[in-house]
């Protein structure tokens, strides 16, 4: 895999929530749609051209997945808007646990380290995995859930998350970012999180969290893109932990 520095040069804004469903925080947002039209056009052409297949390389078990040229990130929007929101993700991170004057005063350095799309069909799936070799990862959504969701592979009765009602549901096609095993304290708190992407989503979270895509089974196909990215933090002193802060 090539190592790219980035630097964001271009002037974007971006907007987006950082959610806490467990531990390690995630980003959560849609693309703007001029955004989305670019990103959705390289990916179709990457997917045509066939160039650089990963597939032997990358954990999912899709036979179409291949690297996007970095040329379509360098000094264009799309790669602003993508460099600027992991930078927005990170020092919101750093404001929660260190405080604000960390998060102004840290100097951020990314270095995209790859990127590719896949295109996902029936009973293909991405297992539990994490992404080495970076500290943060990204993903970009070209499809809507229900449009490629066919025949539930399995479908399942329980509560659901938001209002603890009953209900029939399918974990196809989803993707999941696993913390841990949630056991008895299942209760109290989540160990994983599932979420439906639809059409122009994106997620930023930490490299090390395992997440995983589950098959469904469609005559239809699922598109999406991923960014890992290497961090360089300098500048902020972390905060010192004062004594009395831990309970006993």
């Amino acid at each position: 895999m090539g190592q790219i520095m980035s630097q964001v040069k271009k002037e974007v804004d971006v907007e987006f929530n950082v959610i806490t469903p467990f531990g390690p925080k995630v980003g959560v947002g849609a693309l703007p749609k001029a955004i989305y039209k670019k990103f959705e056009k390289i990916a179709n052409k990457t997917l045509k051209e066939e160039e650089l297949p990963l597939n032997s390389e990358l954990a999912g078990r899709i036979n179409s997945e291949y690297r996007i040229n970095d040329k379509h990130f360098t000094n264009t929007n799309l790669g602003a808007f993508v460099d600027k929101s992991v930078e927005v993700y990170l020092r919101t991170c750093i404001m929660e646990v260190q405080g604000e004057a960390a998060a102004k005063n840290t100097q951020i350095n990314l270095e995209r380290w790859d990127g590719w799309v896949n295109e996902m069909k029936s009973y293909e799936y991405n297992p539990a995995h994490f992404h080495p070799h970076c500290q943060i990862s990204t993903i970009f959504f070209f499809s809507n859930h229900e449009d490629f969701m066919g025949t539930p592979i399995h479908t399942l009765h329980g509560p659901d998350k938001t209002d603890g009602h009953l209900k029939d549901y399918t974990t196809d096609g989803c993707l999941e970012f696993i913390c841990k095993s949630e056991g008895s304290a299942g209760q109290i708190e989540l160990g994983s999180w599932r979420t439906a992407p639809q059409k122009g989503d994106f997620y930023i979270f930490p490299a090390y969290l395992l997440h995983t895509v589950y098959p469904f089974v469609s005559d239809k196909t699922r598109i999406s893109a991923s960014i890992n990215y290497n961090v360089g933090l300098s500048g902020a002193k972390h905060r010192q932990q004062k004594s009395g802060d831990n309970n006993e």
